[in-house]
């Protein structure tokens, strides 16, 4: 499929492994609160 924004990066939360929409720039979990991190999508 092919979509219209990127969907390469989202972030994840090192806590709770939390995960955020793809594209989506939020980076505080809001699951627990704790700062989440940068993945690049590695799989197609």
């Amino acid at each position: 499929m092919n979509e219209s924004f990127d969907r390469s990066q989202w972030y994840e939360c090192t806590r709770c492994s939390f995960r955020s929409e793809p594209g989506d720039p939020t980076t505080m979990c809001p699951r627990c609160g704790k700062r989440m991190h940068n993945v690049a999508r590695a799989q197609e």
